[in-house]
């Protein structure tokens, strides 16, 4: 079956049909780093303090921490002390596969899918001994920003082919040139194109190249021997009508804003009243020498009441309403977003509206936490069939 080539002269790069994709993930990125200023440019303009709480971080190592949080079992179906055994003994511990299982259940959760290469080389590609360094079989991740799955024109959920791909500036010039690095069944594709500078952001980061000519120099192919491509796509979860995952962050970007919203609301609400006004009996003011009028706190400590008309000496505040009002918004916009991410209040040590988390039983706990033991079980079923 031939595949249409992806990278031709004159054609985008970040390819055109990636971009939205691309933008999820570097968006869903900076949500989870805490990094919300580009995110709700638009709450943080009409709040004149803007508190913001990581809950995309917290929902999406919550998940990781069930799903990866004990290290996995991995067999090869032979006997212990079978060869096939240590091998893949070998192979988890050199590279470290318990920590790079749980560092891409994270990055899955909040890209909607994770990517493997396998390969045979050295860690560093030669900048150590190689008495430090040695050959070996090699299970690293794939930064998802930088693969381009090309998918089988009668299904789109079959990935036959990946493409990584990453622009490098060359040295001691401002020429770029764009890296290709091809997995297909049997063969890895190497190539090399011009790019240009197309389109910059404000800040001076450069958003999007052209393709230009192909380096005839660049091209290389190596068969692997294997009858797959040495790159594998793990899911978070999906429907199965295309190959994209779902990640645990996008259907809940309203929430998050309107929780960062509200507690900068109440934070607001807080400082002003801390500094109220103060409303006090005619005749208490007095006046300086430029006619400004002050009231002598330090003077007037006792003041006599003629009658219920008269004003008592008070702050002026309208808080309290707005307060409370707001904090009930807050705990419920909590409770949504417990209740959408499948994370119950007891896993994370908040109280939930059956009374908290203190003084539960056992199986009253277990049962709360159905909805996350689902939800770790979802993932688990994608994890396993790709690993």
């Amino acid at each position: 079956m031939e595949l249409q080539d992806l990278f031709v002269k004159g054609e985008y790069f970040p390819l055109v049909d990636h971009e939205e994709r691309i933008f999820k993930y570097k968006r869903n990125d900076k949500l989870v780093k805490g990094d919300h200023k580009d995110i709700f440019k638009d709450s943080i303009t009409k709040n004149e303090m803007y508190i913001s709480a990581n809950f995309a971080g917290l929902i999406t190592r919550k998940s990781a921490d069930f799903l990866f949080g004990e290290a996995p079992m991995i067999s090869s179906g032979k006997d212990a002390k079978s060869k096939e055994q240590e091998a893949i003994d070998r192979i988890t511990q050199t590279n470290n596969m318990n920590r790079l299982f749980y560092q891409q259940a994270l990055k899955s959760a909040v890209m909607g899918e994770c990517f493997f290469k396998i390969r045979y080389g050295t860690e560093y590609n030669g900048a150590f001994p190689e008495t430090f360094d040695p050959k070996r079989i090699i299970v690293e991740a794939v930064d998802p920003k930088k693969v381009y799955p090309q998918t089988s024109p009668f299904d789109k959920s079959k990935i036959v082919a990946y493409h990584i791909a990453e622009p490098i500036q060359d040295v001691n010039s401002d020429k770029w040139t764009l890296y290709v690095e091809s997995h297909y069944a049997g063969k890895i594709v190497y190539r090399q194109f011009e790019i240009f500078v197309f389109m910059t952001n404000r800040d001076g980061s450069i958003h999007q190249f052209k393709i230009g000519d192909e380096k005839a120099s660049g091209y290389e192919e190596e068969a692997t021997g294997v009858p797959v491509p040495l790159v594998v796509h793990i899911a978070n979860y999906n429907d199965g009508i295309d190959w994209q995952g779902q990640d645990d962050i996008s259907e809940h970007i309203s929430l998050f804003d309107e929780i960062n919203n509200r507690i900068s609301q109440i934070a607001g609400i807080l400082d002003k009243h801390a500094d109220p006004a103060l409303a006090v009996p005619t005749g208490l003011l007095q006046e300086d020498s430029e006619g400004n009028s002050y009231f002598q706190v330090a003077l007037n400590k006792v003041f006599e009441v003629m009658g219920k008309e008269d004003i008592i000496p008070q702050y002026v505040t309208n808080s309290n309403p707005q307060l409370d009002q707001a904090m009930k918004e807050l705990d419920m916009l909590l409770e949504f977003l417990m209740s959408t991410t499948e994370i119950p209040a007891v896993a994370i040590g908040l109280k939930d509206s059956s009374g908290g988390t203190s003084g539960n039983s056992g199986l009253s706990i277990k049962w709360r936490m159905n909805s996350l033991l689902a939800k770790i079980n979802r993932k688990r079923l994608f994890f396993e069939d790709v690993l």
